[in-house]
């Protein structure tokens, strides 16, 4: 680059520095003249801000046709080898040989953990999709060109800094990462005004990037100016303009009415003003049905006639909010989320601040058994005469707070019937009432109530607690089976497994049996495929019992003796792994993931959510349907050579021929992460501190060539 006259350091030596992991290597550079555009740039005057970017413009155009040296449309550093950059997952990723394989990399890290909905990001996923549409050539890029790497000395530009990201990317990498890595200054502005026009598609696209959908980064939407102007306006103002243009004309205001949210604030009600252009622009819908008042707020159950009334009133909401939708355009673009909820009125008033408040709080024990424990549900044969309402995609059934009732799972699936276009499920249920014979109906039901799901849907999340609780929300060690006397499988499990081979992801958090997975009761040839799933993520047995009530571990033999007449024993305290039962949920995993012939991510916890865990993840080949390395890691306490059997080993082998191509690596590792003896030292030293850092062993480890 020097060779071509431009401007950048000399290095006059490099060293290694083992001892230190985070700078295992420097350089020493000769220092380039003048300081950095940033801290001068408000003391120049036009005249030198225009040459100093007419400077830029021509080097950058020069350095844009240079060849590339490794292959025409190689994606690669300045030498041909990974890419280093802030924009890929970890900071680097192999050389790619397409623009496509590039875009493959970028996303395939891609998580909804940082996303307010599944919705927001299936939207940015599909944007940053719209990319494998666009070709750009590839050229030389510095890669990291912010105003603090480029040095100025008397108002030209002296010199690049910082060249450790450069190599050849699409032409576009360069502008858009100017303006996603830098504050909204006079760079950003700068970058906008020279250069959008030529990038807008591209930066589109990339506004909400592949890498931006990893969990450890969510990049925010710039307001616009017209908003930011608009929100600085007094609300009384904002209030009274928006009256007026909703008197002269609701479609008028509500089009002006999306410059800001805080416009959206209106005294009519949703029918008057939710006029069908502005229905084309609702996204979700949260509705709560109100219940009648407690006949006797001192009764800490409801009586039947109160169920009664409440399912009444629950079934009647139901009905005039899919009644006033069907009245909706069916040309919606995208579909909508609807949440439901159920609530008392005065329930809901114990969040309003004050004293409603205080008193809620001070009787949340007898508050907690009226709305947690009691269920509400849409009255028998009612769902068969609701509208189908196309444009729900996604469909949300969860207490919105603790002052909100817990609605029948059966209902939801009835619901869920009536939506035939419906594309995700996320739901929080569960069975946690007293009455045990209850319990039992409501997950039978259930299970039966699945077979109503539509076929169009695609994700499924599902939390399904059951069980009581300590005050402090432990799980308590209850032995009593989730199935009725005399079954041998859990029906909830089995309509589950069903239910998911139609999906391409699936979250389950819930007690459930190895027939979730494979169902051993049926011949290999019946037990199906999950020909579309990708991930699936899995926390089971929250309680360390199957459904039958069968213990997965049990008590430390060597914890003191356990006097249970103060308080409960919680399941947690079971650390100890029961080899014979956890073995059938080892190979029941390991056999279906061998029927996912798409499946890239695998995550089951085993025990609670803070438990021993099993992840088995694929590494994509670019324009291939089979992966280029595949990597299965067990770590906990039940991580031992008498849970994970030689035959399990050789089933995830099995598997790993599923999903990789000829050639590719199968990692298999097994870690006892010692958290048992870091249980034991806390145990024997009781506030003395914490176990000194107890070293991973690990039991199981190989690898293997397919």
């Amino acid at each position: 680059m020097r060779s071509a006259g431009f401007p950048v350091p000399k290095v006059i030596s490099y060293g290694e520095h083992p001892d230190t992991p985070h700078a295992p290597v420097s350089i020493l550079m000769t220092r380039i003249p003048g300081k950095d555009l940033g801290d001068i740039y408000e003391q120049l005057n036009e005249g030198e801000r225009e040459a100093i970017f007419s400077e830029l413009q021509c080097m950058l155009g020069v350095m844009r046709n240079w060849p590339n040296s490794w292959g025409k449309d190689r994606i690669c550093s300045i030498v041909g080898t990974s890419i280093r950059s802030v924009r890929v997952p970890n900071h680097s990723i192999k050389p790619c040989e397409s623009e496509p394989e590039l875009n493959d990399q970028l996303r395939y890290t891609a998580s909804d953990h940082s996303f307010a909905s599944r919705e927001e990001f299936e939207e940015k996923l599909e944007c940053a999709k719209r990319m494998d549409s666009m070709h750009h050539d590839i050229v030389f890029t510095h890669g990291d060109l912010k105003h603090h790497n480029i040095r100025v000395h008397d108002g030209h530009i002296s010199g690049f800094i910082d060249w450790e990201s450069a190599g050849w990317y699409p032409d576009y990498w360069e502008f858009t990462t100017a303006m996603r890595f830098c504050p909204k200054d006079f760079w950003c502005a700068q970058a906008e005004a020279r250069e959008a026009r030529a990038w807008r598609r591209a930066a589109d696209c990339d506004k909400n990037p592949p890498t931006a959908l990893q969990p450890t980064r969510r990049i925010c939407k710039q307001a616009k100016p017209t908003q930011v102007v608009m929100d600085r306006i007094p609300t009384e103002i904002k209030l009274a303009i928006v009256r007026q243009l909703v008197d002269a004309s609701p479609e008028l205001a509500y089009t002006y009415a999306t410059v800001s949210r805080e416009w959206q604030m209106t005294p009519q009600s949703s029918k008057e003003t939710l006029t069908p252009t502005r229905q084309t622009y609702v996204r979700r819908i949260q509705f709560t049905a109100l219940l009648p008042d407690y006949h006797n707020l001192k009764e800490l159950e409801e009586s039947d006639s109160e169920k009664k009334e409440n399912n009444e009133a629950f079934s009647d909401a139901v009905a005039s909010l899919m009644e006033f939708l069907s009245t909706w355009s069916s040309a919606h673009n995208g579909g909508i989320e609807l949440k439901l909820c159920a609530a008392c009125a005065i329930d809901l008033q114990g969040f309003n601040g004050g004293m409603d408040k205080i008193r809620w709080i001070l009787n949340r024990r007898e508050r907690r058994e009226r709305c947690v424990l009691s269920f509400v549900a849409l009255n028998d044969g009612l769902y068969h005469r609701l509208p189908e309402l196309s444009l729900v995609r996604k469909f949300t059934c969860a207490p919105a707070s603790v002052a909100h009732r817990q609605l029948v799972p059966r209902t939801c699936c009835e619901i869920a019937s009536r939506f035939p276009r419906l594309h995700s499920i996320d739901w929080n249920l569960g069975d946690g009432s007293h009455d045990y014979s209850f319990r039992l109906q409501l997950r039978n039901d259930f299970a039966i109530a699945l077979s109503k799901l539509p076929k169009s849907i695609r994700h499924f999340t599902l939390s399904y607690d059951g069980g009581d609780k300590t005050p402090c929300g432990n799980v308590i060690d209850d032995p009593s089976p989730l199935i009725y006397p005399g079954a041998t499988r859990d029906p909830l499990s089995v309509a589950l497994r069903k239910v998911s081979m139609q999906m391409e992801d699936v979250s389950l958090y819930m007690a459930a049996g190895s027939e979730l997975l494979w169902d051993s009761d049926l011949h290999p040839n019946q037990q199906g495929h999950w020909p579309l799933l990708r991930k699936i993520d899995l926390s089971l047995n929250i309680n360390k019992r199957t459904p039958q009530g069968e213990a997965l571990f049990d008590f430390d033999p060597l914890e003191p003796e356990y006097d249970p007449s103060p308080d409960p024993r919680i399941a947690s305290d079971r650390v100890i792994p029961i080899p014979a039962q956890l073995t059938p949920y080892q190979l029941a995993l390991a056999r279906a993931a061998g029927r996912m012939p798409n499946l890239r991510s695998l995550w089951v916890t085993v025990g609670d959510r803070f438990g021993d865990f099993i992840t088995y993840t694929v590494e994509p080949t670019s324009g291939a349907d089979q992966g280029s390395r595949a990597e299965f890691i067990y770590e906990g306490s039940s991580a031992t050579t008498d849970t994970v059997t030689q035959e399990i080993q050789e089933e995830w082998w099995n598997t790993a021929h599923v999903h990789l191509r000829e050639g590719a690596e199968f990692h298999f590792k097994v870690v006892d992460d010692g958290r048992l003896l870091e249980l034991r030292h806390k145990r024997a030293n009781p506030g003395r501190g914490l176990l000194p850092d107890v070293p991973e062993q690990n039991t199981i480890e190989w690898t293997r060539v397919i």
